[in-house]
């Protein structure tokens, strides 16, 4: 926090009802199994546990004070609040008050963990850096990183997620960016949403919690960015392409592949050019690290900064991570998550490989009635893209096999996969592994691991 806070000073604010002495804390948690000693605990109530059963462990911990919708059974000072998670989010807002150094925040159905990573590297050149951790992105998850801004912080870089209209304005209203990033809009959490309409709606509500003097940057090449350039109004707009004839701010050229990443040009509309050699594989992440590039130029960070940082980049496990598991097979591990977008990007990437191309898909979830035409989509696309062999698995297995014309191969458990698999690996290839989370992907790549390394 950015300093110790009474609950008489937040009463008021929060409406709250205050038993018990006043008292100053020093942080806030909503755990009491990481709760430090000096902290207000705040009791949520959740699907599967509610949080007001554990004041008493959160007083063990150390807890000066409980946050609750309800009276708990302590010896502390306690506040009743009408909502948990709005005096979390208020609370959050206060801290963020009082931070003078530069807040980003970025959101996107793909891709925003990634970027946040690389940015959060690039600034971190610069000045003490404070990110989100994980993927704690949510109406909990950002609060709480807010609730870690303090004095020695330079730079925050918060990423925000939403699985449904309004969550995005609610929790960019408490972030207060200076500059927003969108990295795309796709088919994720459809369920939630509705429509890709909807999602694209969603992202640019990010856009609304910019002030007048608020910057963002936008992909060129995304069909939303007409409006999200026409929501933006008179704020500044940053622009990015992967194209090399566009009228971007930035764009790339030359893109390569090479060992450990890729190598392209950044093209500024001044004329200026600069090397970039990214750790990273696949076009759609040349088009993220242009975003950060623009970010972090926009924020004063010179080339010679941003440089070493990108080059520097290792791919988060689960995300496209590139791994020879023997001198025949190179994995590509992206088993952490899965929508269309990042699906056909994935198979993008693979299909870039020299050598012979496997992939091995899990379920795409929470696409609504979406699901099975999607499926058959990136089944299709694996083939026009000349994927050599495509494996499947899950509830949605069929319809990747018939987007692909009957050439997926169907397994019904990981281990099934694996047997089909193993025969495959008998000459050079490069094997892609993606699905989301619920298709456990992550699991079949531990089982891949074993059967090679032993």
């Amino acid at each position: 926090m950015m300093g110790p806070l009474r609950l008489s000073q937040i009463q008021e604010s929060l409406q709250g009802s205050l038993s018990g002495d006043d008292c100053a804390f020093t942080g806030v948690s909503i755990d009491s199994r990481t709760l430090q000693p000096g902290d207000l605990y705040i009791a949520i109530p959740g699907e599967r546990f509610d949080g007001h059963e554990f004041a008493s462990q959160a007083a063990l911990a150390g807890a000066v004070a409980v946050l609750g919708e309800q009276a708990m059974a302590v010896a502390l000072p306690q506040m009743q609040v009408a909502d948990s998670r709005i005096a979390l989010g208020q609370l959050a807002a206060m801290n963020r008050q009082g931070f003078t150094g530069s807040l980003v925040a970025i959101t996107g159905s793909c891709g925003k963990t990634t970027t946040k990573e690389m940015l959060a590297a690039v600034l971190g050149q610069s000045g003490n850096t404070l990110y989100t951790r994980g993927n704690l992105n949510n109406e909990i998850g950002a609060p709480l990183t807010l609730l870690r801004l303090n004095p020695e912080t330079r730079y925050a870089v918060i990423e925000l997620g939403a699985s449904g209209l309004g969550e995005i304005a609610w929790t960019v209203s408490l972030a207060a960016p200076e500059l927003a990033l969108i990295t795309n809009a796709s088919e994720a959490h459809l369920e939630g949403f509705g429509s890709l309409e909807n999602i694209v709606q969603a992202k640019g509500e990010i856009i609304d919690g910019l002030g007048p003097k608020g910057q963002v940057v936008l992909n060129r090449d995304e069909p939303a960015f007409p409006r999200w350039q026409a929501r933006a109004g008179q704020r500044r707009v940053i622009t990015v392409s992967t194209r090399e004839v566009s009228a971007a701010d930035y764009r790339a050229e030359s893109i390569t592949s090479t060992d450990r990443g890729q190598q392209f040009l950044c093209c500024r509309s001044d004329g200026s050019r600069t090397p970039v050699s990214l750790g990273l594989s696949g076009r759609h992440n040349v088009a993220n690290a242009l975003q950060v590039i623009a970010a972090a130029e926009a924020l004063g960070i010179e080339a010679s900064q941003w440089q070493p940082a990108l080059a520097a980049i290792n791919a988060a496990p689960g995300r496209l991570q590139r791994e020879p598991l023997s001198a025949q097979v190179t994995l590509l591990d992206d088993s952490y998550n899965a929508n269309p977008a990042s699906m056909s990007a994935a198979l993008a990437t693979l299909a870039q490989e020299p050598r012979r191309r496997i992939a091995v898909l899990g379920d795409m979830a929470e696409l609504g009635t979406e699901s099975q035409a999607l499926h058959q989509a990136m089944g299709a696309k694996a083939m026009a893209l000349g994927i050599e062999h495509l494996l499947v698995c899950g509830t949605y297995a069929p319809d990747y096999r018939q987007g692909s014309q009957g050439a997926a191969l169907l397994a019904d458990t990981h281990e099934h996969l694996i047997n089909q698999l193993m025969p495959l690996l008998d000459r050079p290839c490069t094997v892609l592994i993606k699905g989301s989370r619920s298709a456990a992907m992550d699991q079949l790549v531990v089982l891949l691991k074993k059967r090679i390394t032993g």
